[in-house]
């Protein structure tokens, strides 16, 4: 990583562009106001800094302080010690930054391979959670080529015997254990830089992390362009080249591709019931069976997700879809306005073969269009990436989780109302600055309730549900918080509405 200076070295002027220029040195008190004015542009939710939106100016003392401010950007990511985590950490969690305290931890550490580098930032974390920012660069200041990043495979792992993969940093989610669970993102936009990309990942396991090994891997790193691709496959030419496709038997809606919860479950997910009443009623009765189609709406992608069987099923078009891995796209269609076509049901299905070394994925798609008449007034539009260049490699960063846990214990013995009539008993809490642990008992103890913390000020944070374990008749579920918090300023914790206060 090149420092501040020699950045600015490199920037290239004609010498037109030095007429206005006087060189000056920079207070301090200057150089954090333009820190300052970073950590301000990352709180605009849609403010973009786009070199190709900057416009030409007849005064060109401009260039200098706007490419600085850019270089400083960058190097609150790239120059992390542990007297700065904190504003490091505002690129993702804003003002909540500072309630980081022992929980977090500078890295700092780095891999070269095919003149990138995998910069690993900071890690803050509980027992059982950790959020980490990492970022790639391009060494030699080349810029990424397209808009977003794909990983071959990205994967982060804690002492032998755990894993966590993903195939796409943007959408990617998988489940090694029924109760671990790993995600990964861009951070805000106004952070990303022509050849750098920063990164937030996520991970929850069954047991602590604290103290342990843990190394981040990513395998190939590829660059590609993101967006909503036409489909170059006329749908209305096939079914006229294929009428048996207008006009086939339809069978039951196969369990495993309904929706897999009740109305009673779907309450307790907090859906209004005129929410649940639409999602009822828009599961299919009837469906397309498997006929192993192999028809490809976008040959080049080169994806092996496939139309299994399409058709239209009491007034609706149904597309059945089938492929090994990850789905490259869930179809889209749009009219002529470019609004899209309404998808009455989509559910996607992942699992796992003993035949295959990937999973396989089932997806049924419902759209609200009628007949082959609607259709021709339709364009197929999806949204996914087409790689533009793959830097093959591996990049590997070993790293000791050398973080303090803190943590609040709430022994309790509250119930709450749970499905059907029944009710689950709160046997422990254990509240951290990153989520909340809770043991719950009872005779139908399954599935997560609802949670939020009120603070003593009077704001609300609900818990995202991220993962839980089952034996018998108890269950323990984890929430986290997305942000840092201070637990102290946690005056009660609410399940599925009941209010349990914090001592």
């Amino acid at each position: 990583m090149k420092r501040i200076d020699e950045l600015l070295e490199s920037i290239e002027l004609r010498e037109e562009d030095y007429e206005m220029i006087t060189e000056e040195s920079l207070t301090e008190s200057e150089l954090d106001e333009i820190k300052e004015m970073v950590l301000k542009t990352v709180k605009k939710e849609k403010e973009v800094i786009d070199f190709k939106d900057i416009k030409r100016r007849k005064s060109k003392r401009w260039v200098l302080p706007l490419v600085a401010t850019l270089a400083i950007g960058g190097s609150l990511i790239a120059g992390v010690t542990s007297q700065n985590l904190g504003e490091v950490f505002k690129v993702i969690f804003g003002e909540n930054a500072s309630n980081i305290g022992e929980s977090g931890l500078e890295l700092g550490i780095s891999d070269t391979q095919q003149g990138i580098t995998l910069n690993v930032q900071g890690i803050v974390g509980d027992k059982q959670n950790a959020i980490i920012l990492f970022d790639i660069e391009k060494s030699e200041g080349e810029s990424f080529k397209g808009n977003d990043i794909q990983f071959g495979k990205l994967s982060f792992r804690v002492k032998k015997g755990w894993e966590f993969k993903g195939w796409n940093p943007f959408k990617g989610f998988s489940r090694v254990e029924s109760s671990s669970s790993y995600g990964c993102r861009r951070i805000d936009e106004a952070y990303q830089m022509p050849n750098q990309r920063i990164f937030q990942l996520d991970a929850t396991l069954d047991e602590t992390l604290i103290g342990k090994e843990a190394v981040l891997e990513i395998t190939d790193i590829i660059e590609v362009q993101q967006g909503d691709w036409e489909s170059e496959v006329d749908l209305v030419d096939f079914f006229k080249k294929h009428p048996g496709y207008l006009e086939q038997a339809t069978i039951p809606m196969p369990q495993d591709l309904l929706t897999y919860m009740s109305e009673e479950e779907l309450k307790y997910e907090g859906y209004q019931e005129k929410e649940i009443e639409n999602i009822m009623v828009n599961i299919p009765k009837r469906a397309l069976p498997s006929r192993n189609l192999d028809l490809d709406l976008y040959p080049e992608l080169k994806s092996n997700w496939k139309v299994d069987n399409i058709g239209f099923v009491e007034g609706k078009l149904h597309i059945r879809m089938y492929g090994v891995g990850n789905p490259a796209y869930t179809p889209s269609f749009k009219d002529a306005l470019g609004n899209e076509v309404e998808m009455t049901y989509n559910i996607t299905v992942t699992s796992s073969s003993d035949n295959q070394d990937e999973d396989i994925s089932v997806g049924y798609y419902v759209y609200d269009i009628k007949d082959i008449e609607a259709l021709s007034q339709v364009k197929l539009s999806s949204w996914f990436q087409k790689e533009i260049k793959q830097n093959q490699g591996t990049w590997q960063v070993p790293f000791t989780i050398d973080i303090k846990n803190q943590e609040k214990q709430i022994i309790t013995n509250q119930e709450i109302p749970w499905y059907n009539n029944t009710y689950l008993t709160i046997k422990e809490m254990k509240l951290s600055n990153l989520s909340l642990q809770v043991t719950y008992v009872g005779e139908k103890a399954y599935g997560m309730p609802k949670m939020k913390i009120k603070f003593k000020d009077g704001r609300e944070q609900e818990g995202f549900r991220q993962g839980g374990s089952r034996e018998k008749n108890q269950i323990e579920c984890i929430y986290t918080f997305g942000v840092p918090i201070d637990i102290s300023e946690v005056e009660s914790i609410k399940i599925n509405e009941v209010e349990i206060q914090v001592e």
